[in-house]
Order: structure tokens, then C-alpha cells, then sequence
């Protein structure tokens, strides 16, 4: 897939059979928001979401599925401690079935989000899921519920399982 597939659930949306019609396409970042390749850091980095950091602030990540290289915060604006729920859901959307993970944030982790997403002192944000970086996106909109869904679609079964079940491990 070409394109960046994070979905942010904004309005009153729940993760639910609707989730397309709530879908937004984000654009990937350039290449020039990246840092060189390269060995990535060993450092473990937990689920949650980031923000990006200078090089020598943060740790050097390669996101999955891509050769981009980043440098990530060391820690998460908003992180796993405050998911209170994490599911795998397929969807069928025009004949396509949709494989996302829909993510419910207790008070404090919708707090967080508020907080740190649609934040122009920091125009990226970064999400990990258990060590890897799956997406770098524009940190363009406000999240003002604490639910989201996380398309998947170039992951694979495996791969998904273990993203839910390290979230529901606290990783």
C-alpha cells in the first residue's frame, strides 16, 4: 500500500461495523523528515505514540514495511499504561476486507491525546507497537476522543496478534 493508512476516530465514533466512513487518509512524511539508515537502536520502545525527536535526543527507529529511518522521542506522549481496550477488526469496504486495531484510551490517555495530537510545535507524531514503528503521520488533527482504529491491512496474522496481545500485556 503506497499510502499511509492511520485512521483517527475523532467525533463521537465508537470502533464499530462503520469504521470506514470515518476514514482518513493521511499522507506519508518526506524523506527528508527522516534520519540516515543505518542500524536502528536496540532500546526497547514501548507501545504508544511519539513524538519525533533530534537525532541526538531520541532513539533511531526503522518504520516497518519501508527503509525511512527516524529519531522518536524516548518516551510516548500517550502510552500503553492507558489503553483500556485493544481489537482486531475486519471490516468488508467495497469489496476489500479491512483489518484494523481498534484502540479505546482510559480518561488520562484521552487527556494525553488531547494533549499531544494536532500540537504544531510538534508536525509529526510517530506510532509503536510493541518495538516497531509502524507509522509516521502529520500531527495535523485534534483527537478529541480517546478511540481510534489502526489499519493493518500490510500486516499479517501473526503480526496482529502479537501487536494485541503485547498491548493487552502492558508492552
Amino acid at each position: 500500500m503506497n499510502y499511509l493508512a492511520l485512521i483517527f476516530l475523532i467525533q463521537s465514533a465508537s470502533c464499530n461495523n462503520n469504521m470506514p466512513r470515518y476514514a482518513k487518509k493521511l499522507d506519508s512524511v518526506s524523506p527528508v523528515d527522516s534520519v540516515k539508515s543505518g542500524p536502528a537502536d536496540t532500546t526497547y520502545m514501548r507501545t504508544g505514540f511519539y513524538y519525533l525527536a533530534p537525532s541526538q535526543d531520541g532513539v533511531k527507529m526503522r518504520e516497518e514495511n519501508t527503509n525511512n529511518f527516524f529519531s522518536i522521542a524516548r518516551t510516548p506522549f500517550a502510552s500503553v499504561d492507558n489503553i483500556s481496550s485493544a481489537k482486531v477488526q475486519k471490516e468488508d469496504y467495497n469489496g476489500k476486507t479491512i483489518t484494523s486495531l481498534c484502540l479505546t484510551f482510559d480518561a488520562k490517555g484521552t487527556r494525553d491525546l488531547q494533549d499531544g495530537t494536532g500540537d504544531p510545535a510538534h508536525p509529526k507524531l510517530a506510532l509503536v507497537i510493541a518495538n516497531k514503528l509502524l507509522y509516521v503521520v502529520d500531527n495535523s488533527a485534534k483527537i478529541s476522543k480517546g478511540v481510534m482504529n489502526i489499519m493493518l491491512d500490510d500486516y499479517s496474522e501473526k503480526d496482529i496478534q502479537s501487536m494485541e496481545k503485547a498491548i493487552h500485556e502492558n508492552k
